[in-house]
């Protein structure tokens, strides 16, 4: 019997949050920046857009000790948790920004060792039935793509 009265609120809920997942600027910018490779100049901009939002968050306490409305005070939460957010993927782009360049560097050091005794500029030779079946950038010098070619995308 308590399940059927929990349902509906338990169902509403999962609602505003799926609303909220999908619709709410916050979250789609964190949508935004997970899917899209990481870049340094997209740490600034979030790192400036924290920053951004503390000082509003500042501007409405201030206003608030000054005999604003009280209901500001959920503007300032608001505010703060978008801070923190907005901060705390900044610093995963940042790790994700590290990892990319320890990767292409790892991918680079494995190149020159990738099969021992064999020179890196070794092409598939034109005769042979593989040399048209090796994808652009994954022969053996590459092994899986430059990263250059990772690094330089617009």
């Amino acid at each position: 019997m308590l399940f059927l009265i929990a349902l509906p609120a338990i169902s509403s809920v999962a609602l505003v949050w799926r609303f909220l997942q999908i619709y709410a600027p916050s979250n789609v910018l964190i949508r935004t920046v997970r899917s899209a490779p990481p870049r340094w100049h997209t740490v600034l901009y979030l790192f400036a857009l924290a920053i951004a939002l503390l000082v509003t968050m500042h501007v409405v306490s201030q206003a608030i000790e000054r005999g604003a409305s009280d209901w500001l005070n959920a503007a300032v939460l608001v505010l703060a948790w978008d801070a923190i957010k907005v901060a705390t993927l900044a610093i995963v782009t940042i790790g994700r920004c590290v990892l990319q360049a320890v990767g292409c560097k790892r991918s680079v050091r494995r190149t020159s060792s990738a099969i021992p005794g064999v020179s890196d500029a070794v092409d598939p030779p034109e005769s042979s039935p593989r040399a048209e079946t090796w994808p652009i950038g994954s022969g053996p010098r590459t092994l899986g793509g430059s990263c250059r070619s990772r690094l330089a995308r617009p």
